[in-house]
């Protein structure tokens, strides 16, 4: 029974706290609420509060004696008088003063006026409780200042609808109407009446957006497009695009270019000037890749041939007008029918490329020859008799022996060949020197047409005159009345000693020479460095005689340059380039000329003949008046010193660091180093003006000598060589300028580096490597090996190889050989024709046929021996039949 009496008191203690409202869910309205509360004092006094209680129901309800808890002085509880009711929905004001009172701003009737009325301007609490002091409702946490109300504006705190918590902050707001308040206050309240709640305007955010491209190409202008941002109230927005943390523009897109390849993020900040957005985007910028080489008409030239040789070969000349290195692989030389030269190797910039024929191809009396890159006609002169558009326009015949050349700085390309003329002098592979063969004298009668023609070229050549004298930098008033200048031809002055880096304190000079007898003018002739800088002459130089011009215009590079003499026509008459064939000066020497070489020498003449002295040690005594042997050449207007002491000292004057391929990650262009390395290519197989050098790393370089001077080399041997570093698509040359820069160490093993096709790099560019793949495509010239890593171009014209190989796709193959590569890609080139080795022979067909055989005669021994074996079977069975049996 203690039991029942124990349990029945707990079920009605939880009864009375759910009526206490304490577990009253949150959207459940009670019946009557604190709906506004007037906690500031009005304008008129400020004891005159008030506040309000709403009934949320549609009943009345009787509210004698209930309870609001902190609304009293001293915050004690305000007790409802009795006889207190609440109409259904209505209102219930308790206030301090009736209307009728000065101090009231009430204009409506209180129900319960009561001075005992004191409400908290901080740490406010108030609980609404009935009679039998059951909570009903709460207003405020009693923490800090109001939730609401405005004690400067005199505004009430009010309640917001069906918010029915009141002691959250979120239900209550600053009242900012009036009603039932008397009209000479500016008090904000509502009592009596609905508190005038509405729910303000959210102000949602506005959406950055941006169109543009992912990718883009260096120094290309991209767009950024903000223009599909937006504000959901179509509000005015602003724009501010930001590069790197930077601002890049304010304007609705945005329009950039980048100059080297990145990832790049652009972002976009769009606001409405309240409340704001952002955005970003990527865009990767990258160079656009080089597209494959394509030479254009004239790149390179037929520069001079030779078609009627007295003895020997044909040859064809050509010259690179370009400054880059060109690779001639798909280049061919054609006569007036066919193709009769395919070319290889590569040509230097500005530099030549002799085509020596086989046999004779080209006709005597006229024909065509033709540069062919592919099928594009790059150059092509036509001569003699040969009948094409126009024959009138044919070079000339050159005669036997005579070869037909360009003149320095002729360049035409097209149907026109006039500009070969026929020369006495040939020179494959050299720069061309005009000497024309004497011409018959006109006979009489022709005398007056003779006259007519020279009148038109003094006519024409005036012409040319004042063309020429248009770029003057300062053009003379009465150039109009002035004589036409003379042309000269080409070494008529010579450039014959410079200083580029003087010491401290004294200037730069060029030395000019006249070997000839007569004075020759120089007023229009000057001196142009290579950024084309001119020095213009004045003045005359006598015959035999030096012209020096002190400061020239745009400074000498100390490193190298070059320098070019020219007359009062244009014409080029004379030029060095130093810094790189020829050594530059340091600040104790010149460089002077001694007849077609020039030479580093510690004694300086300006004005007088050249000394090549090349130590300082020589120069002091030749000042004490020791017997220096110097032989004079007044013609050169320099000294003869002997070729070999000028190669030693020449090389003495340079200085080379001593390396190896080891340290190849520390070479620079234009270094000078000194070499140790094994010969992998002889001079001639792959080249005829290098051969190749490297390591069992596979690493290398090309050993490049101009004028084809190399000793007496072996594969194998190890080998010093000293010469300035250069680069031709990518790959290290090594450039010389004697034999002797070549020294041969000890005898040695040159081996190939095995490489699988996945690890082919620029990094075993010139080295000499070993791969192995299977047969893609077979050419005349090259095939592709492919070992399922990778594919490999295998160029084989040069060396011959394949010669004794049926190679068909799907063969394997092993190839030795030194990487190359062209502007597209890269390649081995075997040196051998034992450098490819086919991997999958088939056995002969006399083993195959044995093999056979055999296999035969093995299966004939086993039928018997298997017809035993069931014989022996059947015959055990039956002698089973007569065996005792065991028990």
């Amino acid at each position: 029974m203690l039991a029942v009496l124990v349990s029945l008191q707990g079920f009605l203690f939880n009864l009375n706290f759910l009526q206490v409202g304490v577990v009253r869910a949150e959207d459940e309205a009670p019946a009557v609420i604190i709906n506004e509360i007037f906690w500031s004092g009005s304008s008129l006094s400020m004891v005159d509060e008030f506040i309000e209680l709403h009934n949320t129901t549609d009943e009345d309800i009787d509210i004698s004696n209930w309870v609001i808890t902190g609304a009293a002085a001293n915050r004690n509880n305000l007790i409802i008088s009795t006889s207190s009711t609440i109409p259904a929905l209505g209102f219930f004001i308790v206030a301090n003063y009736s209307p009728e009172n000065e101090k009231s701003i009430l204009d409506i009737e209180a129900d319960f006026v009561t001075s005992s009325i004191s409400l908290a301007n901080s740490d406010a609490f108030y609980e609404l409780e009935d009679a039998d002091g059951n909570y009903i409702d709460r207003a405020d946490d009693g923490e800090g200042e109001p939730f609401a109300g405005d004690n400067e504006a005199r505004a009430s705190m009010a309640r917001k609808p069906d918010c029915w918590d009141g002691g959250l902050e979120e239900c209550w707001f600053t009242s900012e109407t009036r009603a039932n308040l008397k009209d000479e206050v500016l008090d904000l309240a509502t009592p009596g009446e609905e508190n005038g709640w509405e729910e303000p305007e959210v102000n949602l955010a506005p959406t950055a957006k941006i169109i543009s491209p992912a990718t883009a190409e260096v120094n290309v202008e991209i767009i950024f497009d903000g223009s599909q941002s937006f504000d959901p109230e179509e509000e005015e927005t602003s724009f501010v695009w930001y590069l790197d943390d930077e601002e890049a523009g304010t304007d609705e897109s945005l329009s950039m270019s980048f100059e080297e390849s990145a990832t790049r993020e652009i972002w976009l900040v769009v606001s409405d000037g309240e409340l704001e957005n952002s955005t970003s985007t990527q865009i990767v910028i990258f160079s656009k890749p080089e597209p494959p080489y394509a030479p254009d008409e004239g790149d390179v030239l037929i520069n001079e041939f030779l078609s009627n040789p007295n003895g020997g070969s044909e040859w064809i000349e050509l010259l690179n007008k370009t400054e880059e290195t060109i690779d001639l692989e798909d280049w061919t030389i054609w006569d007036g029918k066919s193709k009769i030269f395919q070319l290889s190797d590569f040509i230097e910039p500005n530099g030549f490329f002799l085509a020596t024929l086989a046999s004779a191809k080209l006709n005597n009396s006229g024909d065509q020859v033709i540069l062919k890159y592919n099928n594009q006609i790059i150059d092509r002169v036509a001569y003699g008799d040969w009948e094409d558009e126009d024959i009138s326009d044919n070079a000339p015949c050159s005669g036997q022996e005579h070869a037909l050349a360009r003149p320095h700085g002729a360049a035409d390309t097209g149907n026109d060949f006039s500009d070969f003329v026929v020369t006495t002098t040939p020179t494959p592979g050299q720069g061309n020197q005009i000497l024309s063969p004497e011409e018959p004298e006109e006979e009489d009668e022709n005398e007056e047409e003779s006259a007519d023609e020279d009148a038109a070229e003094e006519d024409e050549a005036e012409d040319f005159y004042d063309e020429a004298n248009a770029d003057y930098e300062e053009q003379s008033d009465e150039a109009e009345d002035e004589p036409a200048p003379l042309c000269y031809e080409p070494d008529t002055l010579l450039i014959n000693e410079f200083v580029s880096d003087p010491p401290k304190g004294t200037d730069e000079w060029i030395e000019v020479y006249n070997p000839l007898a007569e004075e020759i003018l120089l007023d229009g002739w000057w001196i142009e460095d290579g950024s084309k800088t001119k020095t213009y002459l004045e003045g005359a130089i006598a015959g035999n005689d030096y012209f020096v011009v002190y400061e020239p215009r745009g400074k000498l590079n100390n490193g190298g340059d070059s320098i070019a003499l020219k007359d009062a026509c244009g014409n080029l008459i004379d030029e060095v380039v130093y810094g790189d064939e020829i050594a530059a000066p340091t600040k104790e020497t010149s460089l002077a000329r001694d007849g077609e070489a020039w030479f580093l020498t510690y004694s300086l003449t300006p004005g007088a003949a050249n000394e090549i002295i090349f130590d300082e040690s020589e120069d002091e005594a030749v000042e004490e008046g020791e017997d220096v042997k110097v032989e004079d050449n007044e013609d050169l207007g320099s000294s003869k010193i002997s070729s070999t002491k000028a190669k030693a000292a020449t090389k003495e004057a340079e200085s080379y660091q001593l390396t190896d391929f080891s340290k190849s990650g520390e070479w620079r262009e234009e270094g000078k180093i000194a070499l140790l390395g094994i010969v992998t290519v002889l001079p001639g197989t792959l080249g005829a003006q290098y051969f190749y050098m490297g390591d069992d790393q596979g690493r290398g370089v090309q050993v490049y000598n101009y004028k084809k001077e190399f000793p007496d080399l072996n594969i194998g041997q190890e080998i010093r060589v000293s010469g300035t570093l250069s680069k031709t698509n990518e790959m290290w040359r090594l450039k010389t300028k004697f034999p002797e820069d070549m020294e041969v160490l000890e005898e040695g093993e040159a081996v190939a580096r095995a490489v699988a096709l996945e690890e082919i790099s620029p990094d075993y560019l010139a080295g000499f490597i070993e791969v192995e793949g299977e047969v893609t495509d077979r050419k005349s010239s090259y095939l592709y090996l492919d070992d399922g890593t990778g594919e490999l171009k295998v160029y084989f014209q040069k060396s011959g190889a394949p010669e004794n190989i049926k190679l068909e796709s799907g063969d394997k193959l092993k190839v030795r050989g030194i990487l190359t590569a062209t502007k597209s890609e890269l390649r081995v080139e075997p040196r051998l024709p034992e450098d490819m080795e086919l991997l999958n022979e088939s056995p002969l067909v006399g083993e195959t046929e044995k093999k056979t055989g055999r296999s035969y005669n093995n299966l004939a021994g086993l039928i018997p021996l298997g017809i035993l074996v069931v014989l022996g079977a059947v015959n055990l069975k039956k002698l089973k039949k007569f065996m005792p049996n065991k028990k």
